[in-house]
Parts: structure tokens; sequence; C-alpha cells
């Protein structure tokens, strides 16, 4: 839809055309816009002022002047419409919450961030389209792996790695792993593995996406911290520098 004559929008394409400067506009005001290039000219007619207001949802004060900078009187006053500011864009890539952070734009991710006392966090992407973020608690860094197509239903998978295993103890390690994995069988039960990447003792837990809660997850990621430090003072695991390494665990997950 295009918008009347005399929008001052002048950022969009389709308002350009129809821009004016107001006629109570100075030359020389004219002329440190133009230095500036700010298009935050008042529109010059009602029909205009009406589109820019409800169709970029910026708001209008009694006089038609909209938005206005602080130092601005009223004889230079220009609206601002946000939404269409050279600065900005209809549709960002991610907002910013109230600590200069990204919002989470998923709402189970918001929640978990909120019961970690985390900032929003938002998903990552790697090079081969996998979505994941890895949480800092404390010493412990946990992954989690957003996996959308699985044949089961959309998952959630949470890694955390323990550290890898000093090679005379390394047989001693696995065999235990694995008899821990036998008492733990059960449905939706984490199971220990290694990360082939780094050859790491992984432990690993995954449930469907639907029925996983912020408050479930909390309790989960709680828990996994735990069994990462009794497991990494029993065996003297170490992660390097206390993470899992130089990537995030979950790039390196198929």
């Amino acid at each position: 839809m295009r918008p009347p004559p005399g929008c001052g929008c002048a950022s969009m394409p389709a308002c350009a055309p129809g821009w004016a400067f107001p006629p109570s506009w100075p030359a020389a005001q004219r002329s440190a816009w133009r230095r500036t290039r700010r298009p935050h000219a008042r529109p010059r007619s009602p029909a205009a002022r009406s589109w820019c207001s409800s169709t970029c949802a910026a708001p209008w004060s009694s006089a038609g002047t909209g938005r206005r900078r602080s130092d601005e009187t009223e004889r230079t006053a220009r609206w601002n419409c946000a939404p269409c500011s050279g600065s900005r864009r209809h549709a960002t890539k991610g907002t910013k919450g109230p600590t200069g952070m990204p919002e989470a734009t998923d709402p189970l991710l918001a929640g978990l961030c909120g019961r970690l006392g985390l900032p929003p966090q938002d998903w990552v992407s790697d090079a081969g389209g996998l979505r994941g973020i890895t949480l800092r608690l404390d010493d412990v860094d946990i992954s989690l792996v957003d996996r959308p197509q699985e044949p089961v239903g959309p998952t959630l998978c949470l890694l955390v790695e323990f550290g890898a295993p000093a090679p005379e103890r390394e047989l001693e390690i696995w065999r235990t792993l694995a008899d821990a994995n036998f008492l733990m069988l059960g449905p939706d039960a984490p199971a220990f593995g290694r990360n082939p990447a780094t050859g790491e003792v992984l432990l690993q837990y995954a449930c469907p996406r639907d029925a996983a809660t912020a408050a479930g997850l909390h309790r989960s990621l709680l828990e996994m911290a735990r069994i990462a430090r009794h497991w990494r003072h029993a065996f003297n695991l170490r992660a390097e520098d206390g993470s899992v390494g130089p990537e995030p665990l979950w790039t390196h997950y198929a």
C-alpha cells in the first residue's frame, strides 16, 4: 500500500517521491537536514499523518509533531517514525532487552534463562544449520540442541562434557560409565557416552520438545551440573579451562 502524498518517511522508497520540506523550515534548517540525512520531517498533510500513524504505529501529539528529541523546540519538531527510521528496519534480527542482550524469541528458552538468572539469550545456528546454545552454570557448561526434524518428533537434547579420562584409567572409567548406563536404563533416561570430536566423557539427555517446560529443564540442568562435578572429582576429569573445548559442544553433535 502506497502512502498518501506528503508522507515524510523518506527512508521508505515508496515514501520518498512524495516527501517535501515543511514550508515553515528556514533555509538553514533545510541545509542542516540535508547534511545529516535525517528522514524525520513532519508529514505536511493530515492524510499523511494518519497513514504513518496507523501503518508505522508512530504516536502523534495533539500538535501532530510526534516523537521529539528533548533538545528540539516546537518550531523545529520532527516526527520520528521508529520502524521506518534509517537506523532501524521493520524486520529486525533479534530485539534487545533491558540488559542490552538479545531477547530470547523462544518462550521456553526465555523461561529457562530467567530461572537460571542469565541474561535473555536466543538459539544460535552453526554452519550446518544445527540450532543450539551453551549455558554456563558456575563451572559447568551445558549445551542444548534443538532438533525439530527428528522422526519421533521435535526433540531437545541436553549435553554436558566431564573431561577426557587419563590413558591409564580409561578402561576403568568407561567400564564404570557403561555399568551406570545399565542402571539408569528407562524411558527418557540420560546416558553416558563419548564425544568423538574431543574424546571426553559425555552425559546426554533427550526429551520431547512439546513436553518440555522451563521448570523441568531447569531441574535437569542443575542435576546434570551436579553429576558433572561429582564425576570430575571422582575420576579427576577436567574439561579444558572448565569448558567444553574451543567450540560449543552442540556444534559437534550430529
